[in-house]
């Protein structure tokens, strides 16, 4: 049990720390809102296992608990990218019990299950990030169409007809 001690940090653990904001977001807040977007658009597939999924969401930003809020342009620097990673791993181990182990590693996942993934995550940036646009904050613009770049290449990678479905079901979200 001493691990949900550790997730409990969740809601002290400030994300965007390297950009002014507005209405700051904690990894707790960002994780909820991916939880949710995942269980909305993971009704569009049959071979998803929705549990594993929002329990997934959760926790993927668990090991931010450890190091503090890595910001987007380091997690994409393919220099740095491999050596997170193992980091991540190393504290995931240590930390998080050995049963969700495998769900916070994607063990077992469909494809569509892992983009689904991949797209709640940069969804709920971009919720955040529209959300600060809307506030007046102009320094978020830049990464804005950054994001809304990755979320179009993520839906990409579906054939025509369920990447509309998957549009279908996240256009009342952004």
């Amino acid at each position: 049990m001493r691990w949900l001690g550790t997730m409990s940090r969740a809601g002290r653990v400030r994300r965007w720390h390297t950009l002014t904001v507005l209405q700051p977001e904690d990894v707790a807040q960002h994780s909820y809102r991916c939880a949710l977007i995942a269980r909305h658009v993971a009704e569009v597939f049959n071979d998803v296992d929705t549990e594993s999924l929002v329990l997934y969401m959760l926790i993927h930003d668990v090991p931010e608990l450890g190091v503090g809020d890595i910001p987007y342009s380091v997690k994409k620097d393919p220099g740095i990218h491999d050596s997170l990673e193992r980091l991540e791993d190393a504290w995931v181990s240590k930390n998080i019990p050995g049963e969700l182990q495998s769900t916070f590693r994607q063990e077992g996942w469909s494809q569509n299950q892992k983009r689904i993934a991949h797209l709640a995550d940069q969804v709920a940036s971009l919720m955040f990030i529209q959300r600060e646009v809307s506030l007046g904050n102009s320094e978020v613009h830049n990464l804005k169409s950054l994001i809304e770049s990755e979320v179009d290449a993520i839906i990409d990678q579906w054939d025509e007809v369920t990447a509309s479905r998957v549009w279908r079901r996240m256009s009342d979200l952004i």
